[in-house]
């Protein structure tokens, strides 16, 4: 619970929505799933569903940094739509 404590409190800081904004909660998801795809689907999989996306630990940093970039952006451009 710890961890979605820390991730609650995150996408709330991004958006400046409090924790209990349907927006946060739809940002964590957003943040989280790229993630655990990446995390728990096996690898071969991944790349022959995706085959130009490098899985390997030389190519960490630079998809680190895209889903980083991407959920950022996701979440500021969410932060100003109201809460449906």
């Amino acid at each position: 619970m710890a961890r979605a404590k820390i991730l609650k409190s995150i996408v709330s800081a991004v958006t400046g929505r409090p924790v209990t904004d349907p927006i946060v909660a739809r940002g964590c998801v957003s943040v989280m799933a790229p993630c655990a795809l990446l995390l728990l689907f096996d690898r071969r999989k991944v790349r022959r569903i995706l085959p130009g996306l490098d899985t390997t630990a030389d190519a960490a940093p630079q998809i680190t940094r895209y889903l980083v970039d991407f959920a950022l952006a996701g979440l500021h451009a969410t932060a100003s739509k109201p809460a449906q």
